[in-house]
């Protein structure tokens, strides 16, 4: 996914909220927030990551929902840190 592109991405990541947010969820979990350290073709940067992490937060908080990172690596783990969220992994 071509994080830099908010654009584009916005209107599909806030309707995948707000379902999220009408089927009841508490939060959501962003995963693989660390494509800046992998190949995946875009030209992807902390800095982007971050911003695009950041902006996520944001927007589901205005929802009323939580936004954690279990994938966050690197500078990211700074802005993570700053909210509160915990997950279970059910099986």
């Amino acid at each position: 996914m071509d994080i830099r592109r908010l654009d584009v991405l916005a209107p599909i990541m806030e309707d995948r909220m707000i379902a999220c947010k009408n089927k009841r969820f508490d939060g959501i979990e962003p995963d693989n927030v660390d494509g800046y350290l992998n190949d995946t073709g875009f030209d992807l940067t902390a800095t982007g990551q971050l911003e695009f992490y950041s902006w996520g937060r944001r927007r589901f908080k205005r929802c009323g929902g939580g936004y954690g990172g279990w994938r966050v690596c690197g500078p990211l783990i700074i802005r993570a840190r700053h909210g509160r969220f915990s997950a279970r992994n059910h099986k």
